[in-house]
């Protein structure tokens, strides 16, 4: 069966969508309703790619270059495909980089021009170079097991990776020298699944959720557990987005009830979303729309719906 596994909000008011099938659509935001119905003729829909992975899409990245914007996706196949969403045209497609199944993508300028990190169940960190389609470093044994996500951020010492796993485990990497700086373990008992960085100018934080009810809050410069937020009611957290709001850094977590915020400077929550079932809304993202922030959500049933979080 079809359905929504993955979302990332582009430039210029466009979404990516990945599918269980391999399939990539390119969704016009300016011009959507409250709740689409998605499949490729849909008028909300501006190209397709398909064809080109063998299974589910499990996390799409995007960087920009001389040519413009590019968006690159991987999955269950452990391809990385590299396309154009102008046009819906791929550009490379770079295999062999992983031995299993991708599940977490970023992408960065470097010095010598954009790069593309992936990780997944076989535990390596993997640098590739989009320009000729090389592996330029392969990063091992950061992780006891699978890497479950990846983001990058800007440090004072240059750009910094972290990767959470199966293992409950962070670990910071230098990708540039493929040395780990920092491993931060206890923070979680159990699988990381979502890392979400934040950075409002002043300061820069990350947020990591998982399998155990917690969110945490931790410095990356020292390592430091700064905050530990329980809520064991949640369940598994299979996604966590943070966005600025008036009220400051607000958390979006697809947990097994439900879309649900939390403040994480009160630790008080309130639920958006109640699910029907733990599968029926598989990603989230939020969009930063003409009026606000807005919640979009995508699940088995090949809906798009969104959803203004100061409303509900």
């Amino acid at each position: 069966m079809l359905q929504i596994t993955c979302l990332t909000v582009l430039p210029n008011e466009k979404l990516a969508i990945g599918f269980s099938d391999g399939s990539i659509y390119i969704l016009d935001l300016s011009k959507v309703d409250r709740v689409i119905n998605l499949n490729a003729q849909s008028e909300h829909v501006e190209h397709t790619i398909q064809g080109v992975h063998n299974g589910a899409i499990n996390c799409i990245a995007f960087y920009s270059e001389p040519g413009g914007l590019r968006i690159v996706s991987a999955g269950d196949a452990g391809r990385i495909v590299i396309s154009d969403p102008k046009t819906g045209s791929v550009i490379m497609v770079i295999e062999g980089v992983h031995t299993a199944a991708i599940l977490g993508l970023a992408a960065y300028q470097s010095p010598d021009g954009p790069r593309i990190l992936s990780a997944g169940y076989d535990g390596r960190i993997m640098i590739s170079d989009p320009q000729t389609g090389q592996v330029e470093r392969a990063i091992e044994g950061t992780h006891a097991d699978s890497i479950l996500d990846v983001a990058v951020y800007d440090s004072p010492e240059g750009i910094r990776v972290i990767t959470s796993g199966s293992d409950g485990r962070l670990v910071i990497t230098d990708p540039w020298a493929g040395i780990v700086e920092r491993t931060i373990e206890d923070a979680h008992t159990g699988p990381i699944q979502s890392i979400a960085v934040y950075e409002d100018g002043r300061s820069l934080r990350i947020f990591t959720s998982g399998s155990d009810g917690k969110i945490v809050v931790i410095d990356p410069r020292t390592g430091a557990v700064e905050q530990i937020i329980t809520k064991p009611d949640l369940g598994l957290v299979k996604n966590m987005v943070v966005y600025e709001s008036s009220k400051g850094p607000q958390i979006i977590l697809q947990a097994e009830s439900g879309i649900v915020i939390v403040d994480p400077q009160t630790g008080e929550t309130k639920q958006l979303f109640i699910f029907d079932s733990p599968e029926e809304v598989l990603h989230v993202v939020v969009f930063d729309g003409p009026n606000g922030p807005q919640i979009v959500s995508g699940g088995k049933d090949n809906k798009i719906v969104f959803f203004d979080p100061h409303t509900r």
